[in-house]
């Protein structure tokens, strides 16, 4: 049973396209199709997926990336094609011993780099996703629920309310979260 279970991790391991940023790239284009999809107060967050970035070479690009997006952007959802200028890096090491170990974390969960946008997204014509690309109609469903319910409640409220239910944490404000700790 023990050979069993190594053999698993290793197959998981391996499963994993993992490969990471290795260093920090100029302010680029970043092209790529949205997977998730997380509203926050000010911005959101997304994670792309067939990415394409200017200052990279193919075998160089990470399978996955997850950006912050700031300030005013147009309205977008996952599946929709992206081009953005922005700034990537390598996902970060744990920053004390026993801490939590974000680069591990990211590895696992295929993305491949973090950063950051530098002005509006740019919505392109792309595919339609699928059917059978569950990941993204539940990413929507979920955008979609956490904006219901924040329309019918509204405020903190709300925010906590759309949180539990949909596991979007992002739009509970910040002395909320705190008071919550």
């Amino acid at each position: 049973f023990v050979a069993l279970g190594f053999s698993a991790a290793s197959l998981r391991t391996h499963s994993v396209d993992g490969r990471l940023l290795a260093s920090e790239t100029p302010t680029t284009v970043i092209e790529g199709r949205i997977v998730e999809f997380q509203p926050y107060a000010k911005g959101s967050r997304v994670v792309l997926d067939h990415v394409d970035v200017a200052a990279l070479g193919q075998p160089d690009t990470p399978a996955r990336v997850r950006l912050r997006l700031r300030g005013t952007q147009p309205d977008m959802k996952a599946g929709d094609w992206v081009r953005v200028r922005g700034r990537l890096s390598a996902p970060s090491a744990p920053l004390m011993p026993g801490g939590f170990d974000f680069q591990r974390h990211a590895y696992f969960s295929g993305i491949g780099a973090v950063g950051f946008s530098m002005g509006a997204v740019k919505v392109l014509d792309g595919p339609e996703p699928g059917p059978l690309n569950w990941r993204i109609h539940l990413s929507n469903v979920r955008v979609r629920l956490a904006e219901r319910v924040m329309a019918a409640i509204g405020g903190d409220a709300g925010a906590v309310s759309a949180a539990l239910i949909t596991g979007h944490r992002t739009l509970i404000p910040e002395p909320v979260l705190d008071a919550f700790r």
